[in-house]
C-alpha cells in the first residue's frame, strides 16, 4: 500500500529552510522488501520506520557525513497516543537506517545530524504524522540534512599606494581563492562575497587571495585560524587587498 506524505521540513540551526526533503513514505507489507536495508517489514503488532538522508551545506551542495565532521544521525520517534519516545542512532555514512520495532498507531519523527562530541549540527521534524502499522515498514522517504558551519567572508580591493578603492576590473583581478587546510575553492572576483563548503566543527588554517586571469597571485592575506561551531556559521569577515 503506497501512502504519499508532506515535505518534511529542515531546521538548520543557523537558519530555517521549510519545504526540503521527503518524497513520502511507503508502507509495505511483511512481504515486501525495503530498497534501503533489504529486509521485510516488522512481525505481529509492531512496525517499524525507515529513512535515508543526504548532507547539503549553505550552497545547497551535496557533501559527506565526513566532511562536516557527522559520524551519527540520531531518530526520535513519538507515540501519539503514548507520549512514548523510541530513539535510534544510526552511522551517518551509509545514508539510511531502519529504526527499532515500535507499536502500532500514529507517531511524530524528528531527525538531528550529530557531530562526534554529541553536538546537534543540523535538525530535520516531519511536518505530519506518521502511521506504522503491524508488520508494516514506513518510509519516511529522503531527508536533505542542511548543515551551516561555513566560513563567511567578503572582500574589497584597494590601491596600496594610495588606498583609493579598485573594482575588479581595474585591478585586473579575476578570482579569489579560499584555502582551508590545504583544500581550495575559488569564486569570481565581481562577486564580492563568499560561502565555504561546510567544514567540520573545531580549529581551520585558512589563506585568501586575489588572482589574475593568469593565476599569478595579486595580493594574500596571513594565515589565519578560523573555529567553526557545530550548526553555525562563522560571523562574516571583511578582507581589504591592497593591489600594486
Amino acid at each position: 500500500m503506497l501512502a504519499r506524505c508532506a515535505r518534511w521540513g529542515l531546521l538548520a540551526l543557523a537558519a530555517t529552510a521549510a519545504g526540503l526533503g521527503g518524497t513520502g513514505c511507503l508502507i509495505s507489507s511483511s512481504n515486501d522488501v525495503h530498497p534501503h536495508d533489504g529486509v521485510g517489514g516488522a512481525a505481529g503488532g509492531q512496525g517499524r520506520f525507515s529513512v535515508s538522508w543526504s548532507v547539503v551545506d549553505g550552497n545547497q551542495t551535496t557533501t559527506t557525513c565526513a566532511a562536516v565532521g557527522a559520524p551519527s544521525m540520531d531518530m526520535d520517534v513519538q507515540n501519539l497516543d503514548t507520549n512514548k519516545v523510541i530513539h535510534d542512532t544510526f552511522p551517518c555514512a551509509p545514508m539510511s537506517g531502519l529504526g527499532s520495532e515500535a507499536p502500532a498507531g500514529r507517531y511524530t519523527v524528528a531527525l538531528r545530524l550529530r557531530s562526534a562530541g554529541g553536538e546537534v549540527e543540523s535538525e530535520a521534524t516531519g511536518p505530519t504524522v506518521y502511521t506504522i502499522v503491524a508488520g508494516g515498514v514506513t518510509d519516511l522517504g529522503s531527508v536533505p540534512m542542511e548543515v551551516a558551519q561555513s566560513f563567511l567572508f567578503s572582500w574589497t580591493l584597494d590601491k596600496r599606494a594610495t588606498g583609493a578603492p579598485l573594482s575588479c576590473a581595474q585591478a585586473a583581478a579575476e578570482t579569489v581563492r579560499l584555502t582551508v587546510d590545504g583544500n581550495s575553492f575559488e569564486w569570481p572576483c565581481d562577486a564580492g562575497q563568499a560561502r565555504s563548503p561546510a567544514l567540520s566543527p573545531g580549529d581551520h588554517t585558512v589563506t585568501v587571495e586575489v588572482l589574475d586571469a593568469q593565476g599569478l597571485v595579486l595580493s594574500a592575506t596571513d594565515a589565519a585560524t578560523i573555529q567553526i561551531a557545530a550548526g553555525k556559521d562563522t560571523t562574516p569577515t571583511s578582507i581589504g587587498f591592497a593591489i600594486e
